[in-house]
C-alpha cells in the first residue's frame, strides 16, 4: 500500500499505526519507500500498549515467584500481585491513556503514575496527589474529600510489591512511548478483512464463493466504489444482497 501510494494516488502516508513488533513497519522502514522525501512515523496501537502492562506484570511475577521481597514475602499471594490486581492495573493504565489523548503526554504520564501511588497509599500515608480531584473522580479518597466522608483504604498493595513493579511503570510511562499513543487510535479498523467477509455472508443468505472473493477483495482494497469499476468491465453481476 505504501509502495503504490504515489504511483496510484499521488499521496504520501506519513504515519503507520501498528503494534510494537509490527513486521510491516520494519519492511517499510528498511525499504525507505519514499526515499529521502519522507520518513514514515510509527504510531502505537493503544490497545496493544495497554496489554503490555498485563504482560509485563505477569512476566515479572513469574520471574520473582521464588524470590522473597524486602518484607520476607513473595510477590504473589493474597493481598499482593494477584491476577485480579494485574488486570485492574492494566485496565486503569489503558484508561489513563484514553482519557488523556485530547490533552497532553504530560497529563497521560501523570495519570499513569497516579495508579502507582494510588496502589501504594495507606490510611497512615495517603498519596493521592496525582489522582484527579472532585466528586466524579475515580479515586475514592479524593471523592470523599468533597463529601467529607471517611475513606478506608482496602485495595492497596504492599510497598515491596510496588517497588518491584516500579520499573514496569517507568518503561510503560515513558513519554517517548506515550507520544506515539496520543493519537488515541487502535489498529482494529485495519484488521477489518474478516468483517468484510461476514458482512457479505449472513447466515440466511447464500453467496457464491467467486462473487464473495472478488467483492471482499475489491472493497477491502479500494472501497465500495471499486464495485462500479468491476461492473463496468463485466467482472461480476451485482446481487441484491451486495
Amino acid at each position: 500500500m505504501f509502495h503504490r501510494s504515489v504511483s496510484m494516488r499521488n499521496v504520501h502516508y506519513e504515519k503507520f499505526l501498528g503494534d510494537g513488533d509490527s513486521k510491516g513497519f520494519l519492511k517499510i522502514s528498511d525499504s525507505k519507500v519514499y526515499k529521502e522525501e519522507l520518513v514514515v512515523e510509527k504510531l502505537e496501537c493503544i490497545g496493544h500498549v495497554q496489554k503490555r502492562m498485563g504482560t509485563r506484570l505477569r512476566n515479572l511475577r513469574n520471574k520473582l515467584k521464588s524470590t522473597k521481597l524486602s518484607d520476607g514475602k513473595k510477590i504473589s499471594g493474597r493481598g499482593r500481585l494477584t491476577d485480579a490486581q494485574m488486570l485492574l492495573i492494566q485496565k486503569y493504565y489503558g484508561l489513563a491513556i484514553r482519557r488523556n489523548t485530547s490533552k497532553s503526554v504530560d497529563e497521560m504520564s501523570k495519570s499513569i503514575w497516579a495508579i502507582y501511588f494510588h496502589k501504594l497509599t495507606t490510611d497512615a500515608k495517603p498519596q493521592h496527589g496525582l489522582c484527579p480531584m472532585g466528586s466524579d473522580s475515580w479515586c475514592g479518597f479524593n471523592k470523599c474529600l468533597v463529601s467529607d466522608e471517611k475513606y478506608i483504604h482496602k485495595h492497596s498493595l504492599p510497598e515491596p510489591v510496588l517497588l518491584a513493579t516500579k520499573k514496569v511503570f517507568m518503561e510503560l510511562g515513558d513519554k517517548k512511548l506515550l507520544s506515539k499513543c496520543i493519537h488515541g487510535q487502535t489498529q482494529n479498523p485495519n484488521e477489518s478483512f474478516n468483517n468484510c467477509v461476514w458482512e457479505r455472508i449472513p447466515k440466511n443468505t447464500f453467496v457464491g464463493i467467486s462473487t464473495l472473493k472478488m467483492d471482499v477483495v475489491l472493497c477491502f482494497n479500494d472501497g465500495a466504489y471499486s464495485r462500479t469499476k468491476a461492473q463496468k468491465f463485466g467482472y461480476y453481476t451485482r446481487k441484491k444482497h451486495l
